[in-house]
């Protein structure tokens, strides 16, 4: 299932117009108005600059410059990014698609993280992060790790099954240890429950998820489970309940006048 959720990058387009992309996979870039500041400053600072490399490696150096190219672009690979779309430099093709065999995957374990003071240092500590192995924590959500430096390199984590208002991972771990998602942080609405416990999740790398998972195995869930949502379905479900007791005690009352 881990493999069918990936993200596809497509140089031919900016990031922030990108709209044919979007309309067929799932992509880092496209239109919004609404686009969180966070990724957008993302954008700016990191995954803009990878963006702009791969584009020149197709057209200088065609498939293999981009291949030799892939395994440092630390972010697009954070991104979950198996496919990139580029020009095709041999003028046969108006594009041409190259498959990324070093994207990190939806969820992963790291090694050790760093605690920085506030979003500003956050953003420019990722000049130098190793997503695979370390993770960057603003001060805010340093309690939430309790101290934790475990790392058990034999653990497995691996999306099951994903919806835009739930995400669901399996897990196992010997240890308790701190896992990196390949999703946007968005706190308003999300949950997260390991085994049915809600527990806490935080920012990492400025502008993605991470939590600690304790040990043992089961099921991670993200649930999108607003309050005005679920305060408009229990509305609705009353209103519904009025609506046929008004039915029936109207229905009673003309049976009773017969």
């Amino acid at each position: 299932m881990e493999g069918t959720h990936y993200r596809v990058l497509n140089t031919n387009a900016r990031l922030d117009q990108d709209v044919r992309t979007p309309y067929f996979h799932k992509s880092l870039g496209g239109y919004h108005g609404a686009k969180l500041k966070r990724y957008q400053e993302f954008i700016d600072f990191y995954l803009g600059i990878e963006h702009f490399q791969l584009r020149q490696a197709f057209i200088q150096g065609g498939l293999q410059m981009v291949n030799n190219l892939l395994p440092s672009m630390r972010f697009v690979n954070l991104l979950n990014t198996k496919y990139i779309v580029g020009p095709d430099n041999t003028g046969q093709q108006a594009e041409t698609v190259i498959g990324n065999p070093y994207a990190y995957g939806n969820a992963w374990f790291v090694k050790s993280f760093k605690i920085v003071e506030n979003a500003d240092s956050a953003i420019l500590a990722l000049r130098t992060l190793d997503p695979r192995s370390e993770a960057i924590i603003e001060m805010g959500d340093a309690d939430n790790l309790n101290g934790q430096s475990q790392f058990d390199a034999n653990a497995s984590i691996q999306l099951t099954n994903y919806s835009p208002n739930e995400l669901k991972y399996n897990y196992s771990s010997q240890a308790e240890q701190l896992a990196v998602f390949s999703e946007i942080y968005y706190s308003p609405g999300w949950k997260v429950y390991v085994n049915g416990e809600e527990v806490p999740f935080f920012k990492v790398n400025y502008t993605f998820r991470g939590m600690l998972v304790p040990p043992g195995s089961g099921e991670i869930v993200f649930k999108f489970e607003p309050f005005t949502y679920e305060l408009g379905k229990t509305l609705t479900w009353a209103s519904s309940f009025m609506m046929l007791f008004l039915i029936g005690f109207i229905g009673y009352s003309e049976l009773k006048k017969d």
